[in-house]
């Protein structure tokens, strides 16, 4: 990839988990990535499937609908699951005032707009932010030291925003006490987050304009290292949603079935809500002709990773006219609020319609 580099270092005993599926980043400045410039308030945004990596770009502001000055930066950002609407509302702060929102406010933009989600004071600015959807809280780190009911607040610590507790002790993994984090993200088993400055850790040095993961279950190491002209990362955010594809490649049913059946997996990842749609293509098979077609949108909430069964309504139209044949497209659904995944190998499914009248021809030709 032209003037990026994603390098995984993986050090201690086997990693459990592959690459997550979708990969956000904000860099703190401009970078050219694959011939496409990334600026403060875009993200790169790079997809993994079958060691197929792919990269674009996301803009925050085309997406939010909020009016972002040029001199601002993402300073966190992260995203929640809004249950059966199978859609994502972002969550994020800005190094700046934007609209209503001042520095220190945490903003959640959806289809319907942005609303304040949560607020720290225009002296607290945030330096990473992560919306943990099982236990439904924020977490938050700052760039700066303040008192909270007689507690200090280190930059270099993750609070749950509910009661700043501590729930990631930077100085555990080498920061000390003037390297503050700038992105953060955590799942079931790993906590990974950028450091301000590079440090030494316990596995080697690590860059500012690296993400560093501990693995919470056996205490593995990955570097993602990225451009050289990126000096520092400024938000994170990673899902492993899996990715979705058909268990069938060719499907072979007679014409006077009435109907054919097919299934949609999710495998190898389930987090957040996921959805893909299906598109029949037309061959010597015609939708309204030899079979009703269909357009139709297929949903996974957080956690579930169930096949669902699809069924299509075949026409028996009596007429010796041979077997014809289309197409089944899984397709990922093209709206910038999803977070679907389709398996570029696994994609298409082949069904022959096998005509039933021929057989009857041959009949009625041994009869006479």
């Amino acid at each position: 990839m032209k003037g990026f580099t994603l390098s995984l270092l993986f050090i201690g005993s086997a990693v459990l988990h592959a690459e997550p599926d979708v990969q956000i980043f904000f860099p703190d400045q401009a970078a050219t990535v694959d011939g496409l410039l990334v600026h403060s308030t875009q993200a790169l945004v790079v997809k993994t499937i079958d060691g197929l990596v792919s990269t674009e770009t996301f803009n925050l502001a085309n997406v939010s609908g909020l009016n972002i000055p040029d001199n601002a930066s993402v300073t966190g950002f992260t995203a929640r699951n809004n249950g059966p609407s199978f859609t994502h509302s972002y969550i994020f702060s800005l190094s700046v005032s934007a609209g209503d929102y001042v520095r220190g406010d945490v903003i959640e933009c959806d289809f319907n707009g942005c609303s304040l989600f949560d607020s720290f004071g225009e002296n607290a600015t945030i330096s990473a932010l992560d919306y943990i959807n099982r236990v439904n809280d924020l977490y938050v780190s700052f760039d700066t030291s303040f008192e909270v009911d007689n507690n200090w607040i280190e930059p270099r610590d993750v609070y749950r925003s509910s009661d700043f507790a501590v729930v990631f002790d930077g100085s555990n993994n080498g920061l000390n006490d003037n390297n503050s984090i700038t992105a953060f993200d955590t799942s079931e088993f790993a906590a990974t987050f950028s450091p301000m400055h590079m440090f030494n850790s316990v596995d080697g040095l690590v860059k500012a304009s690296s993400v560093y993961s501990s693995n919470l279950e056996t205490n593995n190491i990955v570097v993602e290292e990225l451009a050289s002209e990126v000096s520092a990362v400024n938000a994170y955010y990673s899902i492993d949603s899996g990715w979705l594809e058909f268990e069938e490649d060719t499907i072979n049913v007679a014409e006077n079935a009435g109907f054919l059946s097919f299934n949609i997996a999710r495998v190898d990842g389930f987090e957040g809500a996921t959805s893909a749609v299906v598109i029949d293509v037309e061959g010597t098979a015609i939708d309204g002709v030899d079979y009703n077609g269909l357009l139709n949108q297929y949903s996974w909430l957080d956690g579930d990773n169930q096949s669902i069964n699809v069924t299509l309504s075949l026409i028996d139209n009596n007429i010796i006219d041979g077997s014809r044949t289309f197409t089944l497209d899984l397709r990922e659904r093209n709206n910038d609020y999803s977070f679907s995944l389709v398996n570029p190998n696994k994609n298409f499914i082949t069904v022959n319609i096998l005509d039933d009248d021929a057989g009857d021809l041959i009949f009625a030709d041994d009869f006479e």
